[in-house]
């Protein structure tokens, strides 16, 4: 695994992050958030907060998929309850490790990996959620496609900042989208699963129904968001003398390994049956922590300015997949078992070393505050400057002192 040259660890000091929030909650909800950062010890680090918030979110996920795989299968209403609870402390979580990081003076890129590495995950974890509380596993094309969209748009907010180097959340972002997901937990506790697939309007022979409008509305708003994320990273592609992180062809670049992995995951859909009348939430699980992957590998190029790798692990491994899977040699099953734990530990293993190369970098530890790191403010050339204005202050010293040294042996002589 590549990890971190000299050039991109001291990349490091100099990265600050950007970012602007244009949410309709959020300014009421930013006044609560403060409210309760307040009540954070100063000894917790971010990083700790945002690992709490994902086992939050974690737990009644692993349980949904216990009791519905192919997002069919009922499941109780004290689960639903827990998902909703659970993804609210998710949402909280998410929010006090940026409050915390601006208390104890630790912004680096440790906490973005965490942070957004760990939404990357969520962000699956709750649509598959909501799939299996409205059995959209009945309507496995439609889930399928709006796993692609979810996973792509994740994708899309990282990408955004690869180019840019700030990430932006429009009027109907992460926080709203959160808020509706968990009315949709707590209404199906108190009326049931069955209810989104209650009438809401018959006309011309069509009976529509609440499932189905969500999910016209889902859809449309992903599209929206990725559409208005490719207009701004194709401009960055178009013109190269647009600010940015990255410009020209580095701004394409991104496109690549996304496109190789849904190729494969597709395949695997529409040639594999059983998957989509068995496994379905699974699958969709592991697309999204293929796509996790690349988001992390998006936010450490991003952090250190290189370009995104072309080329993953991943990649290679699907395609076994996808060959084992055509030829029967394995049940559905077992080789479905193989990704979900390939995905997790290519997953696992990144975030490790990229964690451990940015704490040895910054001289930082991941859940233990320390004295603030130095951060690098100069750019390059000033930083040549100060070097060699040392070097030249060294250079004087030593020539003082030879002077010295040459008049005393002429005395002596």
């Amino acid at each position: 695994m590549k990890r971190l040259n000299d050039k991109e660890r001291l990349a490091l000091h100099r990265w600050a992050y950007h970012s602007e929030d244009h949410g309709i909650l959020s300014p009421f909800m930013t006044n609560i958030w403060l409210l309760l950062a307040q009540l954070v010890p100063s000894w917790v680090t971010p990083c700790a907060i945002s690992t709490v918030g994902l086992f939050c979110n974690l737990v009644p996920s692993l349980l949904m998929l216990a009791y519905s795989c192919d997002a069919k299968q009922e499941v109780p209403p004290w689960l639903c309850v827990l998902a909703g609870v659970g993804l609210l402390l998710y949402q909280t979580m998410d929010a006090l490790d940026g409050e915390q990081c601006h208390r104890i003076d630790r912004d680096t890129p440790l906490e973005t990996l965490f942070d957004h590495g760990f939404d990357s995950v969520t962000t699956g974890l709750v649509f598959m959620n909501v799939c299996i509380v409205m059995k959209l596993g009945e309507m496995a094309d439609v889930m399928f496609l709006l796993a692609v969209l979810s996973a792509v748009v994740m994708y899309s907010y990282n990408w955004y900042a690869y180019v840019t180097g700030v990430f932006v959340f429009g009027r109907i972002d992460v926080t709203e989208t959160q808020f509706g997901v968990m009315a949709v937990f707590f209404l199906t506790a108190l009326a049931g699963q069955d209810v989104w697939k209650s009438s809401l309007l018959k006309t011309a022979g069509y009976d529509i129904r609440y499932r189905e409008l969500i999910v016209l509305a889902a859809m449309f708003l992903l599209a929206c968001k990725l559409l208005s994320s490719m207009k701004t990273i194709y401009r960055h592609a178009e013109s190269p003398v647009r600010k940015g992180n990255h410009i020209g062809i580095d701004a394409i670049t991104p496109v690549v390994p996304l496109l190789a992995v849904l190729t494969i995951f597709c395949l695997c859909f529409l040639w594999i049956p059983e998957i989509s009348q068995r496994y379905l939430a699974w699958f969709s699980v592991c697309l999204n922590l293929v796509v996790a992957r690349l988001v992390c590998s998006s936010i450490i190029s991003h952090t250190v300015n290189t370009t995104m790798p072309l080329y993953f692990k991943c990649i290679p491994v699907l395609l076994v997949y996808l060959m084992i899977q055509l030829s029967d040699m394995v049940g559905s099953l077992e080789a479905l078992v193989f990704l979900a734990v390939f995905s997790v530990g290519d997953y696992v293993k990144y975030f490790y070393y990229m964690s451990c190369d940015i704490c040895d970098s910054l001289k930082i530890k991941c859940f233990n505050v320390q004295p603030t790191y130095r951060k690098l403010s100069n750019a390059e050339d000033g930083v040549e400057s100060v070097t060699a204005a040392k070097c030249l202050e060294i250079t004087s010293k030593s020539v003082s002192e030879i002077d010295n040294l040459r008049d005393i042996l002429t005395k002596w002589e």
